[in-house]
């Protein structure tokens, strides 16, 4: 999650690492209220994808909740910095206030964003959790950084690739591409929360096959679908976990300290109506965020 920090007197600090923007994806969002003056600092996770490098604007808005009137808004378009800040003065305290944060790209379109309601307490620290969650069609990793690797360490751990905001996603085939020369890929399998529903039947998920495009760059092919006709491969919510994708350092005789991504790229997508998305046009209608594995100097956490 993201975090707001209100408080009076003490010197911004910015918090701990959060799991990549909303559900293992999220960045830190920090603040401090001397005599109702609230700085608010979005913290962005170090990621080298093309949708951060893609990220223009951050707007922060503050609104009373019992009549909606605005209370500030601030925009900030420089977003080089790993901490964005902006300072919103004469916020009311001991009412609910409504703080809404948005992450544009440089076609205007929010990709990212989160809302919390929280009333601003004059002399005491007030710590707001605040997720950011894609506000687009998105296929992305969670977590989208993992921190820096020890010299010599070894990196054994699970990345999801999640799917957000298309209600009516009833199948999908997309690619796990990353640098074999670095990591490893030991197994590419359906989500726990898929996996009774495979075992099922319900769903149907085509075993993965390995592609080497060259030396040190690979992928696996991935594909899913339902097979109950009008059910949708994610929740209400329009979100939901696909795959796990076990990622693995190769260890003794890799780079001392080579950072590097595991990215994804749709090939394919179907909706519940039977309307089939191919790969010339799949890319237009959905975006994809990466997983940044980070063997260098520490990034933003």
């Amino acid at each position: 999650m993201n975090r707001i920090w209100t408080s009076t007197g003490a010197a911004l600090l910015a918090g701990a690492v959060l799991a990549a923007f909303a559900g293992g994806c999220a960045d830190t969002v920090t603040g401090r209220q001397p005599g109702r003056t609230v700085t608010v600092a979005v913290q962005l996770q170090k990621n080298t994808s093309a949708l951060q490098e893609s990220f223009q604007a951050f707007i922060l808005t503050v609104a009373r909740v019992r009549d909606g009137v605005l209370l500030a808004a601030d925009t900030s378009y420089d977003l080089t910095a790993s901490v964005v800040t902006v300072t919103v003065e004469n916020l009311p305290s001991g009412e609910p206030l409504e703080f809404v944060v948005s992450i544009l790209n440089d076609a205007g379109v929010e990709v990212y964003g989160g809302r919390q309601v929280q009333e601003i307490a004059p002399d005491l620290t007030t710590v707001i959790d605040l997720p950011l969650t894609p506000s687009v069609p998105m296929l992305k990793f969670v977590p989208r950084y993992i921190a820096p690797l020890d010299s010599g360490a070894v990196l054994d751990t699970v990345i999801q690739a999640c799917f957000y905001r298309q209600p009516a996603l009833y199948g999908i085939a997309f690619r796990v591409y990353y640098r074999n020369d670095l990591v490893r890929i030991d197994s590419v399998g359906p989500s726990p929360a898929l996996a009774a529903l495979v075992a099922g039947g319900e769903v149907l998920f085509l075993p993965p096959q390995f592609v080497q495009v060259q030396t040190g760059l690979g992928y696996w092919a991935v594909a899913l679908t339902q097979t109950v006709p009008g059910r949708a491969l994610v929740d209400a919510a329009a979100r939901g976990p696909l795959v796990d994708v076990h990622v693995q350092s190769l260890g003794v005789g890799a780079p001392a300290a080579a950072s590097t991504s595991i990215w994804l790229a749709p090939t394919s997508m179907t909706l519940t109506d039977g309307t089939a998305i191919d790969s010339t046009q799949v890319t237009a209608v959905l975006y994809t965020d990466d997983c940044y594995i980070d063997a260098g100097s520490p990034g933003p956490m």
